[in-house]
């Protein structure tokens, strides 16, 4: 009629037309819905790792100390995804509720009892497989939990090579690689068991009730046997939509793990964000930095330091000594506002350092750890890690008074030498020079080494003082040595 309309004597050719035209539209409209969607998608997934790193990053040392890596990184990287596939199946459990809804208004045009009298049939066969359904999101709770552990075990054991094969413990951390993977697998498969529940139920309801309908059609309601076949035609294309409904129900259920989990861990990473109170900003230090009656405990009535005054001044080498877990790392961490003190002060010439902002009192300070924190690339790129408009001259010149220089152009390609992660291929006392190098290049006014002697030997000890000598002459700083030992023949 519509062709008529136009003047256009309708036709099987021009029918045939349109049809493969309309085809091509729904095709079109369908690729570009797909590329929006998975835009969407795509984009919503980086958002949300973004968002987690960000506020890792922003988030108090003791709770990043509190939070495994494996488990950080396990819910980052492939948790994230999962949550915001989750949170994208609401939008196309309602694209589909809306396809169905415009089958149902034609099937009402055909036959209203019949159409009436179906849909507590879908209710029916919709909450059939609700068990199922519930039970698959505790189990993806329980596989989310696994793969969680099983991300701090692995990384764990690929940072600790060494010790595994020199306890000869190969076969028994393998065993308990095994558990785990044995574990997780267990759990998928019982994921994908219960959806397979779901559509071996759903497909076989579905057929009887369509084979009901044409007995119930053509023998009590007198349809025509085209309006049987038009009815049937619609109905099966209810059929896949209400599947895919379900299908698409129970997936849901299944990322709502991975929704909780990151929900649950920006809430506390937010709850945990550093708080910034200072105003001022400090560009120097003229005299000292002072610890005035200062207190801190990580449990009540167990204080790690208690009643602390100590006065650091500039130009100076100081050695803080004391056994393990006297609490020399916690000195330095209320230093660099890592922790507060529960009592007491901390001034940096006589101003409180609370006044002043986080970021400009941590640029004065520069941090070396017992174990150097290599970050992979070249050796100029760790130097200047975190300092942007660097150049040569001021490289070569910290990594000199780092006695440091010297190895670093025996390497092959010398200062553009590829170290890779924690820089396994020197040795302990080149890492720390290395180390010891990005920490000058910074030129801040206090320098903070940790355990700087524990691991080298005699040798490298001497090379260690003489590298203190050199810098407290040529640099007016703050020196401090956290150390469970006196170092031999310092220059404090």
């Amino acid at each position: 009629n519509f062709i008529a309309d136009l003047g256009i004597k309708p036709s099987l050719g021009i029918l045939l037309i349109i049809a493969f035209l309309l085809l091509c539209v729904r095709q079109f409209l369908t690729f570009f819905s797909t590329l929006y969607t998975s835009k969407i998608q795509f984009f919503a997934i980086k958002n949300v790792k973004d968002i987690l790193f960000k506020n890792y990053l922003y988030a108090k040392s003791a709770h990043q100390q509190k939070n495994p890596v494996g488990i950080i990184s396990n819910t980052i990287l492939k948790e994230s995804n999962g949550a915001v596939n989750g949170l994208m199946i609401p939008i196309q459990i309602l694209a589909n509720l809306i396809t169905m809804l415009g089958s149902f208004l034609l099937l009402l045009i055909i036959s209203p009892q019949l159409t009436l009298a179906t849909i507590p049939i879908f209710i029916l066969v919709s909450r059939l497989p609700y068990r199922w359904i519930k039970k698959t999101k505790i189990v993806a709770r329980d596989s989310i939990s696994i793969s969680n552990r099983l991300s701090a075990f692995l990384v764990a054991r690929l940072k600790s090579p060494k010790i595994i094969k020199i306890s000869c413990t190969e076969d028994n951390e393998y065993r308990l690689f095994k558990n785990f993977t044995i574990k997780q697998a267990s759990l998928v498969y019982k994921i994908k068991k219960l959806k397979a529940f779901t559509t071996l139920i759903s497909e076989p309801v579905f057929v009887f009730i369509s084979l009901l309908f044409i007995y119930i059609s053509f023998q009590f309601l007198g349809l025509k046997i085209e309006e049987i076949g038009l009815f049937m035609f619609t109905l099966s294309r209810i059929g896949p939509i209400q599947r895919g409904l379900i299908v698409k129900w129970q997936t849901m259920n299944e990322q709502m793990a991975s929704i909780e989990l990151i929900t649950k861990k920006l809430s506390s990473l937010k709850d945990q964000k550093e708080k910034d109170t200072g105003i001022k900003e400090i560009q120097i230090i003229k005299k000292h930095v002072s610890l005035k009656n200062v207190s801190f405990s990580y449990k009540s009535n167990k204080p790690v330091l208690q009643n602390i005054n100590i006065n650091f001044y500039m130009n100076s080498t100081n050695v803080v000594i004391g056994p393990s877990g006297a609490g020399k790392s916690t000195l330095v961490d209320i230093l660099a506002r890592l922790q507060l003190p529960d009592e007491g002060t901390v001034f940096y010439d006589n101003e409180d350092y609370l006044d002043f902002k986080i970021k400009s009192l941590r640029r004065l300070i520069s941090f070396v750890p017992q174990n150097p924190q290599i970050l992979s690339g070249t050796i100029k790129e760790h130097i200047t890690y975190g300092i942007e408009n660097v150049t040569d001259d001021k490289v070569v010149e910290a990594s000199k008074l780092a006695s440091a220089h010297e190895f670093i152009l025996k390497l092959e390609n010398g200062y553009d030498t590829e170290i890779g992660e924690d820089a396994y291929n020197l040795s302990g006392g080149q890492r720390q020079r290395l180390d010891l190098s990005r920490a000058l290049f910074r030129d801040s006014k206090i320098l903070i080494m940790d355990e700087p002697t524990a691991n080298l030997d005699h040798k490298n000890i001497n090379i260690f003082n003489e590298t203190i000598t050199q810098i407290n002459k040529k640099r007016n700083i703050i020196t401090i040595l956290i150390t469970h030992q006196l170092i031999e023949n310092i220059n404090i």
